[in-house]
């Protein structure tokens, strides 16, 4: 016996572009949390160099400036990593939300949902 072919309903090409639109706003949540972490990087990478270079202009107390620098930039970095994080977090939870949606909507098909997902290439390629 060969499985019977699935018949969509007539709701479900506005239902794929709902869920796709879904998708695309938590994939671009989750690359701005990755943003914020990267700026926080380059944030602590160029504290460096200016606590250095106060150091070395002011030639006082050698190191005291670039243990300032390392400092705030090391504070910087935390603080940005950290809201990167929960940035990241929030769009990793929108889009578990998502794919219990997608998953009980009675308005899609297996194909459909696959599609909505990106998990076609992965069910054809298993």
């Amino acid at each position: 016996m060969h499985p019977q072919p699935a018949v969509s309903s007539v709701y479900g090409d506005k239902v794929v572009g709902r869920y796709t639109d879904a998708y695309r706003i938590a994939r671009v949540i989750v690359g701005v949390g990755k943003l914020v972490q990267i700026l926080g990087g380059v944030a602590f990478v160029i504290t460096l160099p200016i606590g250095v270079g106060i150091d070395f202009t002011t030639r006082n107390d050698f190191g005291r400036m670039t243990l300032a620098g390392v400092f705030v930039g090391g504070i910087v970095l935390l603080i940005t990593w950290i809201l990167g994080v929960f940035v990241s977090a929030l769009g990793q939870l929108l889009k578990a939300n998502i794919d219990v949606a997608v998953n009980s909507s009675p308005f899609l098909v297996d194909d459909q949902r696959a599609k909505i997902m990106s998990l076609a290439g992965a069910i054809r390629n298993a």
